[in-house]
């Protein structure tokens, strides 16, 4: 595979449900989801946001992304005509992961305080950090830093959640709240200092493995009452539920699983599918 795009041969979640009829729009700020690289596929409407660049220069310089107040913003002005009948709407926000947005009281903190980063200017971007970390330890942060990044990533998660809570609000406002399946997922982790690191992509500890999956269905007859899954499941799974309540047949290289029959009650088949996990960071795999 080109890292530089998707082959067209490999079929995307959007590609199945378009050829179905359902209309389809993708409001995102992961500045590295271009269109040119085949991402925008099966997407009627593809909105990337750009970001602006980051105060640092180096060979990650990614630019800040876009809040995600400008992804709900973008989509609640093209709600109203991809709401006139089904549609599946992919909105990617990006605010728990670095470069994390200050928090206004922490604007003057724009600095490390000690050891071997003392002085060095911070913007919310943990490459400094992760460095540093990687090369003499995690003890080469003072505490005050390390409370920093803290206060900084719970800040993200924070706005995020509320911006959630805006998303739900103006779908019910809209009266399609109960007409609508509502899935929150990540596609990875982050390292606050659980293993000595920050970040993501350097380990395979839970912290970067176990991620969130909601799915909030219709209190409606025939969609299943809140529960929680307790079993192992995975992210291909959440995109093989929503095809399933969508009515549509996944892919046939699909290896996902829906969770409707569980959730239901119908019981399910065990769960015997190998987990792989790899990372390209020194020995994980």
């Amino acid at each position: 595979m080109d890292r530089k795009s998707l082959p067209r041969a490999v079929p995307l979640f959007a590609e199945t449900l378009s050829t179905g009829g359902c209309r389809t729009l993708a409001v995102l700020t992961n500045p590295l989801l271009l269109p040119e690289a085949g991402f925008a596929r099966g997407f009627d409407e593809y909105h990337h946001l750009p970001g602006t660049p980051r105060p640092f220069t180096g060979r990650d310089n990614l630019p800040m992304h876009k809040p995600a107040r400008a992804v709900n913003a973008r989509f609640f002005q093209r709600l109203p005509s991809l709401a006139r009948g089904r549609f599946f709407a992919y909105l990617h926000y990006m605010d728990p992961h670095d470069p994390y947005r200050l928090e206004e009281e922490m604007r003057d903190g724009r600095h490390f305080s000690g050891g071997r980063l003392d002085g060095h200017p911070w913007e919310g971007w943990l490459g400094p950090a992760v460095k540093e970390i990687l090369t003499h330890g995690g003890s080469s942060m003072v505490p005050r830093d390390r409370e920093m990044v803290v206060r900084a990533y719970d800040h993200q998660v924070r706005r995020l959640d509320r911006q959630l809570g805006l998303l739900l609000a103006e779908l019910r406002r809209r009266g399609l709240l109960e007409n609508t399946v509502v899935a929150v997922v990540a596609d990875h982790g982050e390292e606050i200092f659980e293993h000595g690191l920050l970040g993501h992509g350097h380990t395979l500890y839970n912290e970067l493995l176990r991620v969130p999956a909601l799915i909030r269905f219709p209190r409606q007859a025939g969609f299943p009452r809140p529960a929680v899954v307790t079993r192992r499941v995975e992210l291909l799974d959440v995109a093989a539920t929503l095809l399933d309540v969508m009515g549509a047949e996944p892919p046939e290289e699909h290896c996902g699983r829906s969770l409707l029959p569980l959730l239901l009650g119908q019981g399910g088949e065990q769960d015997l599918r190998p987990r792989y996990f790899e990372t390209r960071y020194r020995a994980w795999t």
